[in-house]
Formats: C-alpha cells, sequence, structure tokens
C-alpha cells in the first residue's frame, strides 16, 4: 500500500512543479510584453507630443519674424501644448520647451525683419529655438527604448 502511495505522490507532485514551472514561465512572459508595450505606447505618445510642440512653435516662430503680438491668443495653443509638457515630461524636457516658449515670445517683442534680414539671421543659427528641447527630447525617449 506504501508504494502506491509513494507512486501517486510522487506523480501529483511532478505534475504541480510541472505546471508551476508552466505557470512561472508563462506569468513572467506576459509581464514582459505588457511591461515593453507600455513602453511603446508611451514612447509614441511623447512623440506625437514632442512633434505637435515643434510644428506649433515653429509656426509662431515664422510668425513673430514679420508679425508683433497683436493678440495674445495666437499664443494659446503653443501655451496648452506646454502645459501637456508639463504634465508628463522630465524636468529638462520642460526647461528646454519654455526656454522656446521665451524665445519665441521675446522675437515677438522685437520689431519686424525683412525678408533679406530673416534668411541671414536663419543661416547663421541665431534662432535654434529647439536645438536644447530635440536634444532634451532624444535622451528621454531613449529611456523607454530600453525596454
Amino acid at each position: 500500500m506504501e508504494a502506491n502511495l509513494i507512486t501517486a505522490l510522487a506523480g501529483v507532485l511532478g505534475s504541480l512543479s510541472g505546471a508551476s514551472g508552466a505557470i512561472a514561465t508563462t506569468w513572467i512572459s506576459q509581464k514582459s510584453q505588457t511591461i515593453r508595450e507600455r513602453a511603446k505606447s508611451e514612447t509614441r505618445k511623447r512623440e506625437i507630443l514632442y512633434g505637435d510642440f515643434i510644428t506649433e512653435a515653429s509656426q509662431r516662430l515664422a510668425d513673430a519674424f514679420d508679425h508683433s503680438l497683436d493678440k495674445p491668443e495666437t499664443l494659446v495653443k503653443l501655451y496648452a501644448i506646454l502645459g501637456r509638457i508639463r504634465l508628463v515630461s522630465s524636468d529638462a524636457v520642460l526647461t528646454a520647451a519654455e526656454e522656446s516658449c521665451d524665445r519665441i515670445i521675446d522675437l515677438y517683442a522685437k520689431p519686424n525683419r525683412p525678408m533679406a534680414d530673416i534668411t541671414t539671421t536663419l543661416h547663421s543659427g541665431e534662432f535654434e529655438v529647439f536645438k536644447h528641447f530635440s536634444a532634451a527630447c532624444r535622451v528621454e525617449l531613449q529611456k523607454y527604448s530600453v525596454y
């Protein structure tokens, strides 16, 4: 009788250990896949947000060359995107975005420029408004590409 009990117990314990190994492997695989998917989603979300900021800020930058800031609502969309950046981004990205906005506001405050002056200014690199912002975004997005 003891031999039958030992055989049955060995079979049950073997099945349990095999099943628990399969369950653990599935759980670990699922968890790592979820982490990767969340990182991809976060990367996509931030790429879109940062792209929206660069697009809107570029439009405001071009407008500031030959217009003064007559209506404050001109900047509403830019600052709305900046607010979204403030919600999700690192301090480095936020600081660079705020710096970009400040430079655009400063440009609106300056006298309008003739087209010849704009071309010269652009080629000189004086208005590389997005250099720090792009670098900070790249560093932040690389954190998510690790997964």
